[in-house]
């Protein structure tokens, strides 16, 4: 498929030496939809921060991100956004199919 394999999409995870746990991740995006609607359109570095940790359903999960500008090595300026995870859960059973069809009035986006 064309574009499979040759994206500069690039994502970098850094780890707190004591814990092993997921602190910060860095990441480029340039698939077109992903990029034209996020409000970081560029093609440069950005990370997000895990600041908050939260328990679902026994497995620890982010409770709260904000996300940065990065230049390689730092996060830059004020954060750009942030996400709250909320009503995290889990459970064994596969949810319905039809939670994941496309709803009648929803728009594919071009590339």
């Amino acid at each position: 498929m064309k574009g499979t394999g040759d994206s500069p999409d690039h994502y970098v995870a850094y780890l707190e030496t004591a814990t092993g746990q997921l602190k910060l991740a860095s990441y480029v995006v340039s698939y077109p939809a992903m990029r034209d609607n996020h409000p970081i359109s560029e093609l440069q570095p950005h990370a997000v921060v895990f600041e908050e940790w939260q328990k679902a359903d026994g497995v620890l999960v982010p409770k709260t991100a904000a996300f940065y500008k990065w230049d390689g090595d730092k996060l830059v300026g004020e954060p750009l956004g942030r996400l709250l995870y909320a009503n995290v859960r889990f459970g064994e059973k596969p949810p319905e199919e039809s939670r994941f069809r496309k709803p009648p009035d929803a728009v594919i986006a071009p590339l």
